[in-house]
């Protein structure tokens, strides 16, 4: 009898939950790998039967091939120079200021550099603002080191009359844009060259220095 009552006990008790969760675990475990079998690894791109799954981002990208940039140029004191600009061949205008004509450009392997027009013509006087008061004494008023800070020189442009002269440095990344805005406006434009001093090398005055041996 007392077996008896051990196994009604057992029977009230209802199934073992340990067991349960063993069938349950094994029970995923077999759908899973039934999953994998009919749709394919998702992590493969593509599938058993023909259904592509889109790669992630970061893993179509370094499936690419490296893209490698051109070494910039170097010149002979070791310093990065820019890319030369592009040869013009046609007259590029800002507003209704002339900044660049093929007659008065020669076009080399360092960029566009300024000659005289094969009709005599001489960039300094072909790409001038007009003149006014012609017969009258003038002052030159210029305003040199622009192009480096960004808010100067668009406050220069925004608050000088036409009538003076901006300088603009050499070394700022978009001198190019800030001296068409200035002719835009009306405005005659210098370029701050820097010069090859007496004691060169021994004093140097910088990257896109002007000197005597043409380099």
């Amino acid at each position: 009898m007392a077996v008896d009552s051990t196994m009604d006990a057992d029977a009230r008790r209802g199934p073992n939950p340990l067991a349960l969760a063993y069938l349950a675990f094994f029970g995923v475990l077999a759908l899973g790998a039934v999953a994998v079998t009919f749709l394919g690894d998702p992590h493969a791109g593509e599938s058993i039967i023909g259904i592509d799954v889109p790669q992630p981002a970061s893993r179509a990208i370094s499936a690419q091939a490296p893209t490698q940039k051109p070494a910039a140029p170097i010149s002979d004191q070791g310093q990065t120079l820019p890319p030369a600009p592009q040869a013009v061949t046609q007259q590029i205008f800002a507003g209704r200021a002339l900044i660049a004509d093929p007659a008065l450009i020669e076009n080399t392997a360092q960029g566009p550099l300024p000659k005289i027009a094969d009709n005599g013509a001489m960039p300094m006087r072909a790409y001038a603002p007009p003149v006014t008061g012609e017969g009258h004494p003038r002052i030159a008023i210029v305003i040199g080191g622009l192009g480096i800070s960004a808010r100067q020189t668009d406050a220069a442009l925004k608050g000088l009359p036409q009538g003076v002269t901006l300088g603009f440095l050499p070394y700022a990344a978009d001198a190019q844009r800030a001296v068409s805005d200035a002719r835009a406006q009306g405005h005659e434009v210098l370029l701050e060259v820097p010069m090859e001093p007496f004691d060169y090398p021994d004093s140097d005055p910088g990257p896109h220095t002007l000197r005597a041996g043409g380099r």
